[in-house]
């Protein structure tokens, strides 16, 4: 969860550093901080729910594959698996719950991670973000 933070963060601080001097442009034209925020926020959410989507179909398709055919191992390695005490294979559930606990929890991290990005840009100032290079 602490990576996809920091990936989320990167990301938006990349893609706000990189528009200041967009971003001045358009505030010189007269568009208050406010609004370059909201669109800021609407942008990450849009990126944050694109991911979760494409994720959630890929880890459901692998996900399933691995509940209809475990993965079993076999010589030293199934060995050191049944002296624990462990059947020596990966089996998987397919829960929704855990996918929804997921979900919520990553969309939360992003509104946490977007928090410095946004900051930046509301405190962002025409002329400054017209010079930033």
């Amino acid at each position: 969860v602490i990576v996809v933070a920091f990936g989320i963060l990167n990301t938006m601080l990349m893609s706000v550093t990189e528009r200041f001097r967009e971003f001045g442009i358009v505030l010189s034209l007269g568009m208050p901080n406010r609004k370059l925020v909201i669109m800021v926020l609407w942008e990450t959410f849009f990126i944050v729910v694109l991911g979760l989507i494409l994720g959630n179909l890929l880890a459901a398709g692998i996900n399933y594959y691995i509940v209809q055919h475990p993965i079993v191992f076999s010589g030293g390695f199934a060995e050191l698996y049944e002296e624990y005490g462990f059947l020596p294979r990966l089996e998987s559930t397919l829960r929704w719950s855990i996918f929804f606990n997921n979900n919520i929890a990553i969309l939360f991290i992003s509104l946490l991670a977007i928090i410095y990005p946004a900051y930046k840009v509301y405190k962002l100032e025409p002329l400054k973000g017209i010079r930033y290079t």
